[in-house]
């Protein structure tokens, strides 16, 4: 962990940029950077950040409740597959239905990276890039 950054504490949420093309297709679905969220579950001198994996995805819904509920507090927007890609149209709709198997599930709901990362109950600690981040070249792993 980098000295200069703030200590993280359980539940704040960590926002990143992955270059894998499904993520980079959630950052151009939304009109944002960011296109993966993680969780602190652990805080400390090395803080270890609970976050969906690729692949497969699986359900983490402790987050979600700790990120929700747990300060008595709403974040981020639910929103609709079908009203997330039709307010963003530069997203690449046959990715999503390839993604989906052919059928897209427009009336799932979710809550985007960039909806947490909007909302107005979360306050940065830390914005830029970590240059252990930005050394690693794209596609590179960890």
């Amino acid at each position: 962990m980098i000295a200069s950054l703030p200590p993280l504490q359980v539940a704040d949420p960590v926002f990143i940029r992955v270059v894998a093309r499904p993520f980079r297709e959630v950052a151009s679905a939304t009109g944002s950077w960011t296109n993966h969220v993680g969780i602190v579950v652990e805080a400390g001198k090395d803080p270890v950040i609970a976050e969906s994996t690729f692949p497969p995805s699986r359900k983490t819904s402790l987050a979600r409740e700790v990120l929700a509920q747990g300060a008595g507090v709403v974040v981020g927007e639910e929103e609709r597959c079908g009203e997330l890609l039709e307010r963003h149209p530069q997203a690449n709709v046959g990715f999503w239905k390839l993604w989906y198997f052919g059928s897209i599930p427009w009336q799932r709901a979710t809550v985007t990276p960039a909806s947490l990362l909007a909302s107005p109950a979360l306050h940065p600690v830390f914005e830029g890039v970590l240059p252990s981040a930005a050394s690693r070249s794209p596609g590179s792993p960890g």
